[in-house]
């Protein structure tokens, strides 16, 4: 099987589990999407600087892709925008999506990670760190989020039912 990216580096492929879908990061910043037989699906070039990563949700239906520009974007499986996060001051290291889907958390080299409603609402920042914030996620139960920094710091925060409920009404 091949997954041609047209005269393009593929630097990072990633397989869904359900639909059997490839995403693919290219070194042109756009990002593809195969079939497993190898046909190319969607290349879509929304991020205006190397992409560092790219996930599928749990169930499959999104994905996302992050980057040094500082931007989330969220497509539906046919890749279509859903929409844009942006709000961070420096390139973007990890994203993750909650248990269902209706949320995202980012680690970012401002120091901060923040918590997102997939609508592309910012609904909380969570600071104190005194350096990059490399990786951020929800607990299986989505109730924390764990984030860890290149200061030698993890941290676990508690996700307010109350802030959220209030910020995406």
């Amino acid at each position: 099987m091949e997954f041609d990216s047209k005269l393009h580096l593929i630097v990072f492929l990633i397989k869904e589990q359900e639909t059997n879908q490839i995403l693919g990061i290219c070194e042109d910043t756009t990002l593809r999407l195969w079939n497993f037989n190898g046909e190319i699906l969607v290349v879509l070039k929304e991020h205006n600087g190397p992409i560092s990563g790219a996930k599928f949700s749990q169930d499959g239906k999104l994905f996302l892709s992050f980057g040094q520009d500082n931007i989330v974007n969220i497509y539906d499986k046919s890749g279509n925008k859903i929409s844009k996060l942006k709000g961070h001051a420096t390139t973007i290291w990890d994203v993750n999506f909650s248990s269902d889907n209706q949320f995202i958390v980012t680690a970012s080299g401002d120091n901060t990670s923040k918590l997102w409603a997939i609508n592309g609402k910012e609904i909380m920042t969570y600071s104190g760190f005194k350096a990059t914030v490399i990786k951020a996620q929800f607990s299986p139960n989505d109730k924390f989020i764990l984030s860890a920094s290149f200061d030698h710091t993890a941290r676990i925060m508690p996700v307010s039912v109350e802030i959220v409920l209030d910020k995406i009404n």
